[in-house]
């Protein structure tokens, strides 16, 4: 199956926040992050999926690259952008960026 088509058969957006109990995979990540993160610091997150991670870390002032290779999702994180208060490069691709 095609990854773009396998991505059209769920809603990956609603995956970290749907529940309480799914957002646990949410705050256990950035807590474990938030740790090793100093002022400045550039993130490259690879398989950003919908952009949960990248958004959080560009709304606290990080300058990130999103990559994934789901269109879907690429333009799902593209809508929840504020390009002018965020420093965020989203592209799409698996290779070669």
């Amino acid at each position: 199956m095609e990854l773009d088509k396998l991505y059209e058969s769920f809603e990956e957006d609603k995956r970290l926040n749907i529940s309480k109990a799914h957002s646990i995979e949410f705050l256990t990540t950035t807590a474990f992050i938030d740790k090793y993160l100093k002022e400045g610091m550039k993130i490259l997150d690879i398989g950003a999926g919908t952009g949960a991670y990248s958004i959080y870390y560009a709304k606290k002032g990080y300058d990130v690259t999103a990559v994934d290779p789901v269109k879907r999702n690429v333009d799902n994180i593209k809508s929840k952008v504020i390009m002018d208060k965020m420093k965020i490069d989203i592209k799409q691709g698996n290779d070669r960026i």
